[in-house]
């Protein structure tokens, strides 16, 4: 078989200009539904405004807070109101990865003889905040498609992840597609910017954030919601598109105890067609199922119809990256924030490989199974 499986340790609204070529995006947008993904798109635009206008207004009348920071250095924002009146509040999740990946047999000199390193690929990026376009880890190769202006620290790192170059910090601080370019959202009215990215004819986007725990009710952990079917329409209109998602951090934090530590995603977490990521330790030597030492925090799934997510794990603790505080800023966070990326970038290295050896693209479908199944 030509294709090279690697054995993976994983455990705007304006029209996107691709670096890729026109004849690339044409071959993606001739199976991609692009009305149905702009109908999608202006229908979830029009929710989300709606939904965060109720949402302050009751904030204001509550004295609900519109942004929450906590002492690890979480950052949170209301995002709208549940059915229950109760405030709904998006969080990062971080707490408190290229060896582990095995993405470095990839690149040039590793063992495949490749040389695999994300040129002309594009990701995608929605989080809590802009990047900071400037920094040395990725200068260039970053636009911030959603014009938003104010930095965040969460952001700034995942992008490191997802395409830090290996230039600086004597290769510390390297992305998984060190040689890619990424478009980067801020995470309000994000159903609505994927639809129309992927309308456009985006591969890939990673997704670190999610539901803060507690501001949801019990029955809301496992459930496929309305968020979770969204994304899921997404990807059944545009087929070559793949949503990356942290699972969440919340596992030893005391929510739905009853269940054991387990039943803990939510929201978009329990989207059927997506990648959904736990966080585990650094593995550079992999001799069977006991060399991988899970995460304290990493939420567990099942969902509630049955499914078993979160579909695969990559190191997601002490990871090295870019931070906003300068262009030459860096920290070390924990998180499945910090996995999700990981794959996000791997997955983009495995479409360049494909492409290169067939002349396009996978279905997202065949890049899960291809990553699952060589887990």
């Amino acid at each position: 078989m030509k294709f090279k499986l690697l054995l993976l340790y994983f455990v705007f609204f304006n029209v996107i200009v691709f670096s890729q070529t026109n004849k690339e995006k044409n071959d993606i947008l001739k199976e991609t539904n692009v009305t149905e993904l702009l109908k999608i798109s202006n229908i979830k635009k029009k929710q989300a405004i709606e939904e965060k206008k109720l949402a302050l207004s009751l904030a204001k009348a509550n004295n609900w807070p519109i942004f929450i920071k906590d002492s690890t250095g979480g950052f949170s924002e209301l995002i709208k109101i549940d059915s229950r009146g109760n405030p709904v509040y998006y969080t990062t999740y971080n707490y408190g990865a290229g060896l582990t990946a095995r993405t470095n047999h990839l690149y040039s000199g590793g063992s495949l003889g490749l040389n695999i390193e994300g040129q002309n690929m594009i990701a995608g990026e929605w989080d809590g905040g802009a990047v900071l376009l400037t920094h040395e880890l990725f200068e260039g190769r970053v636009t911030q498609m959603d014009g938003t202006s104010s930095t965040h620290y969460h952001s700034t790192h995942v992008a490191g992840t997802i395409i830090g170059t290996d230039q600086v910090q004597g290769r510390s601080a390297r992305g998984m597609a060190f040689k890619a370019n990424l478009h980067a959202y801020e995470w309000n009215n994000d159903q609505a910017e994927v639809a129309q990215a992927a309308a456009s004819g985006l591969l890939i986007s990673n997704h670190s954030y999610g539901y803060y725990p507690g501001s949801l009710s019990l029955d809301q952990f496992g459930k496929y919601n309305d968020v979770a079917h969204a994304f899921d329409d997404i990807m059944y209109n545009a087929p070559y598109y793949l949503f990356v998602a942290a699972a969440g951090n919340a596992r030893n934090d005391g929510y739905n105890s009853s269940d054991n530590g387990y039943d803990l995603l939510s929201g978009h977490a329990c989207s059927k067609n997506s990648m959904v990521v736990a966080a585990v330790h650094e593995l550079t030597n992999y001799n069977g199922p006991s060399s991988v030492i899970m995460s304290y925090f990493s939420c567990w799934g099942p969902t509630d119809d049955g499914r078993i997510k979160p579909d695969i794990s990559a190191k997601g603790v002490d990871t090295y990256s870019a931070s906003d505080s300068s262009n030459s800023y860096y920290t070390t966070l924990s998180g499945t924030s910090m996995a999700s990326p990981s794959v996000t970038g791997t997955l983009l290295l495995l479409q360049q490989y494909y492409h290169q050896l067939y002349g396009h693209f996978m279905h997202s479908s065949t890049l899960r199974g291809l990553a699952l199944h060589t887990a």
